[in-house]
């Protein structure tokens, strides 16, 4: 049996001396080698973890919004929510308060005031004074005291009615139509006494002679535009009205009685002061 060398003894000897001497130091791990307590030395301290919060079934109440100001929505905006079930949150409509609706006939109409981007300025030069809710336009000459006026305006604005009684198709301001029916159905249904006979007012009609006509005051350029060029004027009998009608010593004289009995309570005006009787006119 061969020897075991001194220098192997001697490491022997150191190891177990090694063993015993870490063994004597750490009772209460026998056994363990020293490089799996280095590793648990090493080990850091256990964080305990956040307790887990389960969510609530209860239904959560709404939180309500608040405008640009800070302000709870007003009663309106309150009114107005919605809940989808018991257990939903509500739904909140905008917090604006809703804008007030007015009546369109309550408005002030709407016309065109010759300034379309369609109007050529350079065709259409002048521009006619207004006529209030009428409004105005721009026309260029033509002979004869006649105008032309721009053809954008004419339609936005000029349209054609039946007039009751005299059965006529004719053209006038949007604006003006309610009024020439007003005064057209009291001329087919209303009677007047002349020369103490009771007779239809529509029998008092026995010329019907224009309505929108563009055109100078009597065909003259050297006046202003007629009312007729916006189609708010109506003559009838011209043939023998284009004069003054004394309403003292005429009381039997057609027109006067059909200003007194349908256009004056339309709300026309009459041509009578001027002495263009056979004239009404709206403003």
């Amino acid at each position: 049996m061969n020897k075991i060398p001194v220098y192997l003894a001697a490491l022997i000897f150191i190891v177990m001396l090694f063993v015993s001497t870490w063994s004597s130091n750490h009772p209460d791990v026998p056994g363990t080698p020293a490089l799996t307590a280095s590793s648990q030395a090493l080990q850091p301290e256990a964080i305990p973890s956040s307790p887990v919060v389960e969510p609530s079934s209860e239904p959560q109440d709404p939180v309500e919004p608040r405008d640009a100001q800070g302000d709870k929505p007003d009663a309106v905006s309150a009114a107005a929510d919605v809940t989808a079930s018991p257990s939903a949150q509500s739904v909140k409509t905008s917090s604006a308060k809703p804008q007030s609706s007015t009546k369109a006939s309550a408005q002030t109409p709407q016309v065109s005031r010759a300034n379309s981007l369609k109007t050529d300025v350079n065709k259409y030069p002048k521009l006619s004074v207004s006529k209030g809710i009428y409004g105005q336009f721009r026309y260029r000459e033509l002979s004869g005291g006649r105008i032309e006026i721009d053809p954008q305006w004419v339609e936005e604005n000029i349209v054609y009615v039946k007039l009751p009684g005299v059965n006529r198709t004719v053209p006038v301001h949007r604006l003006a139509q309610d009024r020439f029916i007003q005064a057209f159905t009291t001329i087919a249904n209303g009677t007047a006494t002349v020369n103490g006979k009771k007779v239809s007012l529509l029998s008092l009609v026995r010329t019907f002679d224009g309505t929108w006509v563009p055109r100078h005051v009597n065909w003259n350029a050297s006046k202003g535009l007629s009312n007729h060029s916006w189609g708010i004027a109506v003559d009838i009998n011209a043939s023998n009205h284009l004069r003054y009608v004394n309403p003292q010593t005429e009381t039997n004289d057609p027109n006067l009685i059909l200003w007194q009995k349908a256009f004056q309570p339309a709300g026309f005006k009459w041509g009578n002061s001027y002495s263009d009787s056979m004239h009404y006119e709206l403003y």
